[in-house]
């Protein structure tokens, strides 16, 4: 009789203990959630980590866009960040190490080619490994530009780091003042074109008018490697504008803005 009720007993032993033990390996499983957050992503149009964030870019400012990364803690870790489209995968950027919390590192740009994103909403993931435990997460948007021409990417990135148009306040001081990717001028305010150049460049512009299709000479001038801010008071007509940057007659920027 013992016999017989010993084997059930033990079978019924084994199973609780199994059962004991997935429950205990499904609630130790990764989930990721904003409160325990291994990884912070940030991205800023420029190739400094404290230019001001964005979430919500064009399809033209992917192409300068640059992600960066932090560790949450003193201790370093390695991830992957992957960029999904819904549940696609679109895109790897390459491993990272961080040093933890009190270091910013790049972690490449939004193109991953010389094709910047299309508009749609986009999930950017670190993992620990190529798709391991999600350390941190960031939601983009990315919206359709639409533009009279579109800008050469290859050659943007063969002079440039970074361009844009933005404007200095009145009493304002460069570089501290500068308002980066401004599209809303008032008149007599101060048009600035920056960036930061790879090589030295001569670089025009032109003020192209959406309404009309006219364009007025924006001007030239020669730029040693590194950054630069020059520009002058806007003295356009109200209406909606792009500012087109050349380098060699090959257009390399277009930025949309509105003189009021």
């Amino acid at each position: 009789m013992s016999r017989k009720i010993a084997v059930p007993f033990l079978m019924i032993f084994v199973l609780m203990a199994f059962g004991t033990n997935a429950c205990s390996n499904a609630s130790t499983s990764p989930t990721f959630s904003p409160e325990n957050a291994r990884v912070r992503m940030w991205i800023t149009l420029s190739n400094n980590p404290d230019d001001p964030q964005v979430t919500t870019l064009t399809s033209a400012q992917t192409a300068q866009a640059r992600l960066w990364a932090m560790g949450m803690s003193e201790e370093s870790i390695t991830f992957k960040v992957n960029l999904y489209q819904g549940d696609k995968l679109t895109g790897l950027a390459s491993g990272i190490r961080t040093e933890g919390s009190n270091k910013a590192v790049s972690a490449g740009g939004l193109s991953l080619s010389s094709t910047p994103l299309q508009p749609g909403d986009y999930t950017l993931r670190a993992h620990t490994g190529s798709f391991g435990e999600v350390v941190g997460v960031l939601d983009i948007v990315v919206t359709e530009t639409v533009l009279s021409e579109q800008p050469d990417t290859a050659a943007f990135r063969k002079y440039f780091t970074e361009l844009g148009i933005g404007k200095l306040p009145e009493g304002g001081k460069l570089p501290l003042d500068l308002q980066k990717n401004a599209s809303v001028f008032a008149p007599g305010e101060k048009l600035l074109l920056y960036g930061s150049a790879i090589q030295d460049v001569t670089i025009s512009s032109r003020y192209y008018n959406i309404e009309t299709r006219e364009e007025t000479d924006g001007g030239q001038f020669a730029q040693k490697a590194g950054g630069f801010a020059s520009g002058g008071t806007l003295s356009l007509p109200p209406g909606k504008y792009e500012c087109k940057v050349y380098v060699d007659q090959v257009l390399v920027g277009v930025f949309p803005f509105e003189a009021n």
